[in-house]
């Protein structure tokens, strides 16, 4: 905890210990100069799931100091998305570490927009598409296999 408290004490660093309502944490969320995202990893150190806050974070255009698993789900998608990221791993030296985070935190941090790739991928409008086509497939082989039933001659019985 050196490191957070030397942060603190320079300003660079917020810590908020208090449950924020949901209103003030996105204000704190968009002024904010960079987002921090912990990434869920399991006892193999390996990521299984992408944190919702990824998302919420990707609105804002802020940069992201991610703390994930290497080629885990959140480091991929950061790596196509287009969005300035720093991504430290768990098997990251100390000072690969330090010169992550120099490199990440020198000048005026970069504001940016996520990419196509990104858009398209996570875009609520495309995934209720895609959801919609799943299930009108489903339907209609449900239909068909229905029918299929129904025109079988019937079984004789013994």
């Amino acid at each position: 905890q050196p490191a957070a408290k030397l942060l603190e004490s320079i300003g660079g660093l917020e810590i908020i210990e208090q449950m924020l309502p949901r209103a003030e944490a996105i204000e704190q969320t968009v002024t904010s100069d960079y987002l921090l995202l912990l990434d869920v990893l399991n006892s193999q150190g390996a990521a299984c799931a992408v944190p919702t806050k990824l998302f919420d974070y990707a609105r804002t255009g802020r940069p992201i100091l991610a703390v994930t698993a290497k080629d885990g789900p959140v480091d991929r998608i950061l790596a196509r998305s287009e969005l300035a990221h720093t991504c430290l791993y768990m098997t990251d030296r100390d000072c690969e570490i330090d010169e992550k985070l120099l490199k990440c935190l020198s000048g005026a941090p970069a504001h940016t927009q996520a990419g196509i790739w990104f858009e398209e991928q996570f875009n609520g409008r495309s995934q209720a598409l895609t959801i919609g086509s799943l299930l009108d497939a489903i339907l209609s082989d449900r239909h068909r296999l229905k029918d299929a039933r129904s025109s079988a001659a019937p079984c004789s019985s013994l």
